[in-house]
């Protein structure tokens, strides 16, 4: 799970931009895929204490130790924070049935990536979120 914080930058850059800099997020996600980093319990409690707005985007793993991805997407959505609250949750995930999507959006995530990830099923989700943030 990665909690993104340099995805501000591509609302800045010309759409020619935005490609490149979303693939680097790709990499970048890949990476993290092979060297995983924070469990969902301690994703939450760095949401919760750092200020709103250090994240701009949380991919997040499903199947996870302690607090699976669906409990932590849960807790995070309950904040009393509202800008932290509606932070923008992907689902990263193998389980790739329509049933698992449902319940990705049930438990209050954005969209939902079936690994294997596929370049451009992800650009289009990260582009589609970043389009509804700028609104």
């Amino acid at each position: 799970m990665l909690c993104i914080s340099w995805i501000r930058i591509v609302l800045f850059l010309r759409q020619t931009y935005i490609r490149s800099i979303l693939r680097l997020i790709i990499i970048r996600v890949l990476q993290a895929e092979k060297n995983p980093g924070w469990k969902s319990i301690q994703c939450v409690d760095r949401i919760m204490e750092m200020p709103a707005g250090t994240y701009d985007m949380i991919l997040m793993d499903i199947q996870m130790p302690k607090m699976n991805g669906y409990k932590a997407t849960q807790t995070i959505r309950h904040l009393l924070d509202e800008d932290k609250a509606c932070i923008p949750i992907i689902a990263m995930t193998a389980n790739a049935f329509e049933e698992d999507k449902r319940e990705a959006i049930a438990a209050g995530m954005n969209a939902h990536i079936a690994k294997p990830i596929q370049v451009d099923n992800m650009l289009s989700i990260l582009s589609e979120i970043i389009r509804q943030q700028e609104k």
